[in-house]
């Protein structure tokens, strides 16, 4: 059984690795989503 906590050292590391993936994310869909207002929900969804 793998236990999360012992790879999740520092809450701070993680809340930037999540950043990071959002952004990733963000600017992989951005060529399908031009409406401002669908990125706005997408970010919405990921925080």
């Amino acid at each position: 059984v793998l236990n999360f906590h012992s790879y999740i050292t520092d809450e701070k590391q993680l809340t930037v690795d999540l950043e990071k993936i959002r952004e990733n994310i963000a600017f992989l869909l951005r060529p399908y989503f031009y409406d401002e207002s669908i990125n706005e929900i997408i970010t919405e969804q990921l925080s």
